[in-house]
């Protein structure tokens, strides 16, 4: 029993095609496919399970192809579609028994009873006749049509040709050698079946109807050929090409064209604008055409597809000497700049540079704005334009021959600098000779007159507070042993001989308290070891000696204070007090502990 709602599945397996089960079933093919979708009603499924077990097993192998050969020698001159609904599942294996030579395809010319004429693709039984495989010859006018055809002009089928357009005009008058023959036939008549008719028909503006009358053809034949229902014949695609070639001779739009190339091929280098182009087309025209502004809109639309004109920004200046950017069109297909012509923004801005002038500079001599100039150098690797180049590099030569050497003014300025303060650091330097204190330039001249001897850095005091910086001083360096840092546990075990704290040293070197526990954990800058000594050597001096933890705590049980009373004598806690003992009283603290021992102190 067949599933009810298996039936597409089922009917596949059999080989039935839809139509073919519907007519065992003597039903619509409506209803079979309404019951693949919705079920089969259960009236029907006995009927339906008898039309698909009357079904025998597929044929395979050499027998389908026999079987499927049998057929076509009983109706030869079917076509492909009705033999395909006439075999069902043997049509699949039409390429084979064609391989196999059994049967051959075949296309005919058929004429109707109006006497129009079309070709029709039909299968006989056999292998195909001899000779039926020899491709056509060519003649002189067929390869002027089929160029036509192709849009192609005789300079172009000469360019793919290998040859002259004087050859391939001789070709088309005197007719075609066998020696270009196959050639031929491989540039025009091979690519024919993917041919776009429809694109070539709108390519001279010619209506599908207009085109199919003065081929003598149906519309509808030619409308197959366009979307390729049907091959074209290789005689109605010579006379198409003929026809079209006449259609474009006959539009007007191909005039305009040309005066449109013209015009702007007389305005280079600057280019023509497109109401300077306006002017031009409507120039000898009186009163205006009907429909002039149309056809020089479509002429200029083929002009720009066909890739005789193209749009291009393009530089000029105007009568105040500015530069200002417009479209243009300029003749020919777009192109890239030469390396010769092109100038980088990269190699714009290392131009500018080397000649020691500024952006706004360059602007004012290019009669610019500043951020103009500044937009150039963005682009980076991308060329700027033709015209600008030209015009910037005449305007760096002019400013660099009417000035001096930058590079000698900023070692005079940083040599001056130096001698009139001598001690500033690097980034103070260049700032008073007028560089910005990462100036890439100014810290290049610096770095020379360093290794030239000229300026020298050497630790110098810091003004107004204590430590050292490196600063610039003039002529050569000393010969002076430069400090060497002070290790950390060497500056630890000073401040507790001293007895110090950290915060106590900190305020006395006008640094944190976090900047001394770094000293001590690494070491103390060569800068700041002067200081350090010095502080050391004027806090141990200044103040009572200190006092050892364990005088404190014999002092402590003679005069019988507990550590809670003593530290609230002195205004502590009582744990610090047990702290003091363990290690020693603070300075600030010396004098008032000793007040509150005073009979055992």
């Amino acid at each position: 029993m067949v599933d009810r709602h298996a039936l597409a599945a089922e009917r596949v397996a059999s080989g039935l095609s839809v139509s073919e089960l519907a007519r065992r079933l003597r039903v619509s093919r409506t209803a079979v496919q309404r019951w693949e979708v919705a079920g089969v009603p259960a009236a029907r499924m006995d009927a339906v399970s008898t039309a698909l077990a009357a079904v025998p097993p597929p044929v395979t192998g050499p027998a389908a192809l026999e079987q499927l050969a049998a057929l076509v020698r009983a109706e030869p001159g079917l076509t492909e579609a009705k033999l395909r609904a006439r075999a069902g599942y043997l049509a699949e294996q039409l390429e084979a028994a064609e391989r196999d030579g059994l049967l051959h395809r075949e296309q005919v010319a058929v004429a109707d009873a109006s006497g129009r004429r079309y070709t029709r693709v039909r299968v006989l039984p056999g292998p195909p006749p001899a000779g039926s495989d020899e491709r056509p010859r060519l003649d002189g006018g067929d390869v002027a049509g089929l160029r036509h055809l192709h849009g192609w002009s005789q300079q172009g089928l000469a360019a793919r040709l290998g040859i002259t357009r004087q050859r391939v005009a001789e070709l088309e008058r005197a007719g075609v050698p066998d020696a270009r023959q196959d050639e031929l036939r491989r540039l025009l008549v091979d690519p024919l079946p993917t041919l776009n008719l429809a694109a070539a028909r709108q390519r001279v503006g010619l209506p599908q109807a207009e085109l199919a009358r003065r081929l003598g053809r149906a519309p509808s034949a030619l409308n197959a050929w366009e979307h390729r229902r049907r091959p074209l014949p290789l005689a109605d695609a010579v006379r198409a090409g003929h026809v079209l070639a006449a259609a474009a001779e006959e539009d007007p739009v191909r005039a305009v064209r040309g005066r449109i190339v013209e015009v702007v091929a007389a305005a280079q280098p600057e280019g023509c604008t497109a109401s300077n182009l306006a002017d031009a087309l409507s120039r000898g025209r009186r009163g205006g055409h009907t429909g002039s502004r149309q056809r020089d809109a479509a002429a200029l639309e083929q002009a720009l597809r066909h890739r005789q004109v193209h749009w291009r920004e393009t530089w000029t200046r105007r009568r105040d000497g500015a530069w200002q950017v417009s479209q243009r069109l300029h003749p020919g297909p777009r192109r890239r700049l030469d390396d010769e012509e092109a100038m980088s923004g990269a190699e714009l801005r290392a131009a500018r540079q080397a000649a020691g002038v500024s952006q706004s500079e360059l602007a004012a001599g290019l009669g610019t704005a500043w951020g103009t100039v500044s937009k150039w150098e963005r682009r980076g690797r991308r060329p700027i334009p033709p015209a600008v180049t030209a015009a910037a590099r005449d305007v760096l030569e002019h400013l660099a021959a009417h000035r001096p050497d930058r590079r000698q003014q900023a070692r005079a300025a940083m040599c001056a600098a130096a001698a009139e303060d001598p001690g500033l650091t690097r980034a103070a330097l260049l700032r008073a000779a007028g560089y910005g204190r990462a100036n890439p330039a100014g810290l290049a001249v610096l770095q020379e007159l360093v290794d030239a001897g000229e300026l020298h850095e050497r630790p110098t005091p810091k003004r107004g507070a204590p430590g050292g910086r490196l600063g610039v001083h003039p002529g050569p360096a000393p010969d002076v042993a430069a400090p060497t840092p002070l290790p950390g546990a060497q500056l630890r075990r000073r401040r507790l001989a001293a007895g110090l704290r950290q915060r106590d040293l900190a305020a006395a070197l006008g640094v944190s308290q976090t900047a001394v526990t770094g000293w001590e954990q690494r070491a103390v800058p060569a800068l700041r070891v002067a200081d350090v000594d010095q502080a050391l050597e004027d806090l141990a001096g200044d103040g009572p000696a200190p006092l050892p933890g364990e005088q404190l705590r014999l002092a402590r049980l003679a005069t019988g204070l507990s550590l809670p009373a003593l530290g609230a004598a002195v205004g502590v806690s009582g744990p610090a007090v047990a702290q003091w003992e363990r290690r020693e009283v603070p300075r600030e603290r010396v004098a008032a502990v000793r007040q509150a021992l005073s009979p055992a102190v």
